[in-house]
């Protein structure tokens, strides 16, 4: 266990209370491992790429689910939540 991955689970779970109103419980994930956060960390240098190039997003939110990561398809269905 990880205090980065616990700080990670109570840091999420206070922003998305304040801004959203909403608690996705990432602080009950055994071992503090939430699959969404997860996924942000391994996108962090796409989100790079997407600043200076915001055409892209489109594009990759329009290919078939099949071609994407599973991290980018965690994220976009997050979004849907």
């Amino acid at each position: 266990m990880s205090l980065s991955d616990a700080y990670g689970c109570l840091s999420g779970d206070v922003v998305m209370e304040y801004c959203f109103a909403k608690n996705h419980n990432f602080l009950e994930f055994p071992d503090f491992h939430s699959p969404f956060l997860k996924a942000v960390y391994n996108s962090e240098s796409s989100i790079h790429v997407l600043m200076h190039f915001p055409w892209l997003l489109p594009l990759v939110k329009a290919l078939p689910e099949s071609l994407l990561p599973s991290q980018f398809m965690l994220i976009f269905n997050f979004q849907k939540v």
